[in-house]
């Protein structure tokens, strides 16, 4: 299961009052209803055949799950009660298992590729196509500023996959190391396609 983000739901002092000691109460906001969802969504996602396309991105994000903190709404209001001690980096709050999937797809393939806008919608296209997978204008924005691919200047370079902003592919990233172990020299290359949509054009 993943970590719960913890709110402080109350406060209990003991002893005296130069001398007491004041304990916080804290729970997390996810019910036993939502945790079910979430461990079901995510085991959905597992199995889905489109993670497979980004070979090297999918054996990096499904380890991560365990480790993310997730956030439920409280009494359905956003943001949820208290203050949190961990920041969630997934929040679900009255959504389908679809949405539960392609939210948890998506910031598992950010956070397993450093955070860039590219490795989530790449993965949310291959696993859901469009719209889930397609990029926000904010997010192109931010994926255009990525290493450029040696000799096209219209390609952009992802921890896990290359894009190109002018047709609109993205492909699975490869990479070759060659020399020795002073003098080696490691290559970016092209894989097998994962799609082409003229949606992806920026």
């Amino acid at each position: 299961m993943p970590t719960w983000v913890q709110h402080v739901t109350g406060t209990t002092t003991t002893g005296g009052f130069w001398t007491g000691t004041t304990t916080e109460t804290k729970a997390d906001n996810c019910s036993a209803a939502d945790k079910t969802a979430i461990q079901n969504a995510f085991n959905s996602l597992s199995a889905n055949a489109g993670l497979n396309l980004l070979p090297m991105l999918r054996d990096a994000m499904l380890p991560k799950f365990p480790t993310v903190p997730i956030d439920c709404c409280f009494d359905n209001t956003r943001p949820p009660r208290g203050s949190e001690t961990i920041a969630a980096t997934i929040f679900i709050c009255a959504m389908t298992d679809a949405q539960i999937q392609v939210d948890l797809c998506l910031k598992l393939a950010r956070s397993a590729g450093g955070g860039s806008p590219l490795e989530g919608r790449a993965m949310v296209m291959c696993c859901f196509g469009a719209p889930a997978g397609i990029p926000t204008p904010a997010e192109f924005a931010e994926m255009v500023n990525l290493p450029m691919m040696p000799n096209n200047s219209n390609e952009r370079v992802g921890e896990f996959s290359i894009w190109n902003r002018s047709t609109g592919e993205v492909w699975d990233k490869t990479t070759t190391t060659t020399g020795g172990f002073w003098t080696s020299s490691t290559t970016v290359a092209k894989g097998a396609r994962c799609f082409i949509n003229p949606a992806w054009v920026f």
